[in-house]
């Protein structure tokens, strides 16, 4: 997955301006911290409530 993603991020970033990258990845950054934040709550045995 991060080759893909990597290979994708060469391929068009380059063409958006930089502001757009910028807030890309904060926004990416932001999705994947709560992706591995629900992970350790159902491992945890806590279902994730909306909120969360």
């Amino acid at each position: 997955m991060v080759a893909a993603f990597t290979g994708l991020w060469r391929s068009t970033a380059v063409l958006m301006p930089h502001s757009w990258r910028v807030r890309f990845v904060a926004h990416y950054r932001e999705f994947a911290e709560g992706t591995c934040r629900e992970i350790r709550l159902w491992n945890g045995g806590r279902r994730p409530g909306l909120s969360e």
